[in-house]
């Protein structure tokens, strides 16, 4: 299966499942350590994926991906429950969650059912590291905004990873998990939209 490297080191930001990112930097799926990108820098462009790749990812990077991100979504929910004041954004924060704590145990389910078991990797990535290090940093409306476009951003290109997975994916309890959680994302994507900006 041909596989392509994840740009800009965000895809493995983007693409799904959960768990506490941890502060150790590492490398992205190509192997190379990838440049933080500042989320500022990402606003403009906030419905593009995080990732780009031209082939679906092999069943292990799909859970790695999906892992890694499910943990930052987590992470940078608890972020919007201490820092927002903003009674929607709180209510969304806890709903993701909820929802990317469920999708972490069903993509860790499923990755346990492929043979050979997979074990996804839910460690951070220096850009999310980035990510949530400039979150930390903001405050009122700043950080409403800098979440929301997040949110926005993250989802999109979670729904991008989870559609090339349904499509050429090669392990049919994940591609079976990517679906469920497929539709779930349809839906924070739509939340996220909705939120105040």
């Amino acid at each position: 299966m041909k596989r392509t490297p994840i740009l800009a080191a965000t895809a493995v930001a983007a693409l799904s499942a959960c768990g506490a990112p941890s502060d150790a930097s590492v490398a992205n799926a190509s192997g190379a350590a990838p440049q933080a990108k500042p989320m500022t820098k990402l606003k403009a462009a906030k419905t593009q994926p995080s990732t780009m790749m031209a082939s679906t990812p092999g069943a292990k990077e799909f859970a790695d991906l999906a892992a890694k991100n499910d943990a930052f979504e987590i992470a940078a929910a608890r972020l919007a429950l201490a820092k927002s004041k903003s009674a929607a954004i709180r209510a969304f924060a806890t709903k993701m969650i909820a929802a990317h704590t469920q999708a972490t145990a069903r993509i860790t389910r499923a990755a346990a059912a492929a043979r050979p078991a997979i074990v996804p990797d839910a460690r951070s990535t220096p850009d999310y590291d980035a990510k949530l290090a400039e979150l930390r940093g903001l405050n009122g409306a700043a950080f409403d905004r800098a979440y929301v476009a997040g949110q926005i951003h993250e989802h999109h290109a979670a729904l991008s990873l989870f559609q090339l997975y349904v499509a050429g994916g090669d392990v049919p309890s994940l591609k079976a998990a990517a679906v469920a959680i497929m539709a779930v994302i349809e839906g924070h994507v739509a939340m996220a939209e909705a939120l105040p900006k």
